[in-house]
C-alpha cells in the first residue's frame, strides 16, 4: 500500500514538473517572438541561445536562432577607425553569417529527410541561401536558392536573387528569365 501510495505521489510530482516547464518554455517562446516582431533581434538571438540549450530538438527555434544571427545589429566598420577595430568588426559580422549558415546547413538536411512536406522550408531554404550570399558565394547561394523554389511557400525574392546572381555570374539570358519569373510572382 505504501509502495502505490508512493508510486502516485511520484507520478503527480514529476507532471506537475512537466506542465511547469511546459508553461515556462511556452512563455519564453512568446517572448522571443514578440522581440522578433519588435527587430530586437540582438536580444532574441541571446534568448533563442538559452532556448536552445534547454531545447535543443526545438529545430524551428534553432532556425529562428540562425535567423537572428543573420539579422542582428552589429557595429558596422568604419572608414576612418583603426585598421585593426575595423578588421575586428567585419570579422564579428562574417562569422555570424557563417554561424548562421553551419545552422542552416545542419538543420535543414535532418528536416528535409525528417519531413520534406514540412510547409516552410522554402522559407527556411532561402535564408540559409541569404547567409551564403551574404558571405560571398555566390555559386553556393545560387544552388539553395534553387533548392528553395522546389519547396512550399519559398519568398518571391528567391527569384530575384537568383537573377541577380545569374547577373553577377555574366548568364543575362538566365536573369533574364528569373527577373520575369519574379515579376510573374509579385503579380500574383
Amino acid at each position: 500500500m505504501i509502495k502505490i501510495f508512493i508510486f502516485i505521489f511520484s507520478l503527480l510530482s514529476l507532471l506537475s514538473l512537466q506542465a511547469s516547464s511546459r508553461e515556462e518554455k511556452k512563455k519564453l517562446e512568446e517572448e522571443i517572438f514578440s522581440l522578433m516582431k519588435l527587430q530586437n533581434f540582438n536580444e532574441a538571438s541571446r534568448k533563442l541561445e538559452s532556448f536552445i540549450e534547454k531545447y535543443p530538438y526545438e529545430k524551428k527555434m534553432v532556425l529562428n536562432f540562425a535567423r537572428t544571427l543573420l539579422r542582428k545589429k552589429l557595429e558596422e566598420p568604419k572608414q576612418e577607425e583603426d585598421p585593426f577595430l575595423r578588421e575586428q568588426k567585419f570579422k564579428q559580422i562574417q562569422d555570424n553569417y557563417k554561424l548562421a549558415s553551419q545552422i542552416f546547413e545542419k538543420t535543414l538536411k535532418e528536416w528535409i529527410e525528417l519531413d520534406p512536406n514540412e510547409k516552410n522550408l522554402g522559407v527556411w531554404i532561402f535564408e540559409w541561401g541569404l547567409a551564403e550570399h551574404l558571405l560571398g558565394k555566390k555559386d553556393r547561394a545560387l544552388q539553395i536558392y534553387l533548392l528553395a523554389t522546389k519547396y512550399p511557400n519559398y519568398p518571391k525574392e528567391t527569384y530575384y536573387n537568383i537573377a541577380i546572381l545569374k547577373e553577377e555570374l555574366r548568364l543575362s539570358k538566365e536573369a533574364t528569365r528569373y527577373f520575369k519569373l519574379y515579376q510573374e510572382k509579385i503579380n500574383q
